[in-house]
């Protein structure tokens, strides 16, 4: 006769996570964690020993209602095994733990070496009817009869490709992977480690990877996603690495229609089975993938392959989707700058965006960013979509954001507590943007603009902010040519002009240390001979700083041909 305890069989599985479970602590949630092991025929956890109950028990998670647990058991089968329970239980600090509900699974309704996966009511004990128990949990496991765990089923090749999966050699696991294509336990183990990879790999070895395996590597991620799509990991890992090779110019002809629509789907209906960071991380690394394909980088042999990336991305509803996660997870940061990336690298470039901007309402999105978000980095890029879209041809979309209510007092809320890097880079776009726009400046917008208090003085401070914060210095003599452009336009306004003028040492500051810059020079010219002009008294303030300043110096030692510049404000120096 076979001893009680000989092995016949075993069971492998995964205790994902819980949700809608019952409320036992006074805050109205729970502290729960599991507890799972053998049965006998009365449904009976099985003792070790005749005395310790042959369980595991899982991590607690705090204050939770929708625990995610993944606590993974094996069981090993004896003559005694009737199937396998697992019991919910709240933690408590002081006293004993209370029970929240249980679940039994009899070998009788098993099937050897199928894999199965499903949420489960949790019930009541038997024993104790009235207990409040309420909500499910999800299980993975797999029964393997009579040794079959290694024997039978799971083929000797199976264990090796299981053992190559582990390793992290990235040839191995992806040999794994591809000869096991229907192996939810290879795939979840082989896939983090693909991810991981593809995470810290070089450029090169990613190219050399993606270049040896051609297609494969896309259409075995997106097989992987869509054939386990009740494995988060499996998803997550597989859709994940799509983002780090989406990178990569040479992954633009690999990417196929099928591809995109799979990301787009993600984005629409996400695994229900996600704990709260995973699917944050899970939306984000799919609105990357996106914004990466939606790039533009000249390349002579794939350039055609560029266009069609970002065209059939664009087709499929990147900028609504990305719209749509900006709204539909509104206080998750991470999320929501992924989202804003997209419509930022979409603005820059397609043409074909244009119209999309336009009719999907982005300008209402991005003002309502700057008019109601906390975050100087959200801020920062929606400004940044504003600018990137609005140069060029696009007068109508230019009026279409000025005209939208409160527009300018919410620009002007940019240049407050201007220090540090991201601040300092959002006043820097909001010049940008506002010198993009200021071609469509109305009579009415100046005058809103010399209305805002302090903000001609935010516009004219930006440089010294950014110059102190930001060590970037070869785009400073841009933000210098920005800010002299955008004041000439404001210079038609004489509220405007005198507020200029009352900042005129900061002026000849920005002017002075970009002095060796052709368009800084040129625009100089144009602004001088505006503050000049006219017979205000603003003109003749202008003209008395302008004299007494290095301006006058430093004009002398140009040039001829840029000294004509500034012919006409020397003319009326002379007069003073």
């Amino acid at each position: 006769m076979a001893k009680q305890d000989e092995a016949f069989g075993r069971i492998t599985g995964l205790i994902i996570q819980g949700r809608k479970l019952a409320p036992k602590d006074p805050n109205g949630l729970s502290d729960p964690f599991v507890e799972c092991g053998p049965v006998d025929k009365k449904g009976e956890f099985l003792l070790e020993n005749k005395k310790e109950r042959k369980t595991i028990k899982s991590k607690v998670v705090r204050k939770s209602l929708a625990p995610v647990w993944r606590q993974a058991f094996e069981i090993v089968l004896d003559r005694r095994t009737k199937g396998f329970k697992v019991q919910v239980w709240d933690w408590d600090y002081i006293g004993a733990s209370e029970f929240m509900g249980e679940i039994i699974i009899l070998l009788s309704d098993m099937q050897s070496g199928k894999e199965t996966e499903a949420w489960y009511p949790l019930k009541n004990r038997p024993s104790k009817p009235k207990e409040s128990v309420s909500g499910e949990i999800f299980i993975r496991f797999t029964y393997f009869r009579d040794g079959s765990a290694t024997t039978g089923n799971v083929t000797e090749e199976e264990r090796i490709g299981l053992e190559d999966a582990r390793s992290g050699d990235i040839a191995l696991v992806w040999d794994a992977l591809l000869k096991h294509p229907t192996s939810a336990t290879i795939q979840s183990t082989g896939l983090p480690n693909v991810f991981k990879w593809a995470a810290t790999s070089s450029v090169q070895e990613r190219v050399a990877f993606l270049l040896k395996h051609k297609g494969k590597v896309f259409e075995h991620l997106s097989k992987a996603a869509t054939t386990f799509p009740l494995d988060p990991k499996t998803v997550f890992y597989s859709l994940g690495s799509f983002t780090f090779f989406s990178k990569l110019v040479e992954a633009k002809p690999m990417f196929s229609d099928d591809h995109a629509q799979l990301i787009i789907k993600q984005l629409q209906s996400p695994p229900k089975i996600f704990s709260d960071d995973d699917l944050s991380l899970h939306i984000s690394n799919l609105l990357i993938t996106l914004a990466n394909f939606c790039t533009f980088k000249f390349d002579s042999q794939y350039s055609a392959e560029v266009v069609r990336c970002q065209e059939m991305m664009l087709q499929k509803g990147a900028i609504s989707e990305a719209l749509n996660c900006l709204k539909n997870y509104e206080k998750n940061e991470v999320v929501r700058r992924s989202a804003l990336s997209v419509l930022l690298k979409a603005a820059r470039s397609n043409v074909k965006v244009k119209d999309s901007f336009g009719k999907l309402g982005v300008a209402d999105e991005m003002i309502r960013i700057c008019r109601r978000s906390k975050s100087v980095m959200l801020k920062w890029l929606a400004v940044d979509v504003l600018d990137t879209y609005a140069r060029g041809d696009n007068r109508s979309y230019c009026e279409s954001v000025l005209g939208i209510s409160g527009c300018v007092k919410y620009l002007n809320g940019n240049f407050t507590d201007a220090e540090g890097p991201h601040p300092a880079s959002l006043c820097t776009a909001t010049v940008y943007l506002l010198e993009a726009l200021s071609a469509s400046f109305s009579d009415s917008t100046r005058a809103e603009i010399a209305e805002e208090k302090n903000m001609i003085t935010g516009i004219v401070n930006s440089f010294i902010s950014y110059r102190k914060s930001i060590p970037k210095q070869n785009q400073r003599p841009l933000l210098a040519e920005r800010i002299l452009d955008l004041l000439v336009n404001l210079a038609a306004n004489i509220s405007c002009r005198t507020q200029i003028v009352e900042n005129f040492d900061v002026v000849v500051e920005i002017i002075m240390k970009n002095s060796k810059t052709a368009s800084v020079q040129k625009s100089a010219a144009a602004l001088l001979d505006l503050l000049g002009s006219g017979s205000l008294a603003s003109t003749d303030l202008a003209l008395k700083k302008f004299k007494s300043s290095s301006l006058l110096q430093w004009i002398s030692s140009l040039d001829k041909e840029t000294a004509k510049l500034y012919d006409k404000v020397k003319d009326k120096l002379k007069s003073l």
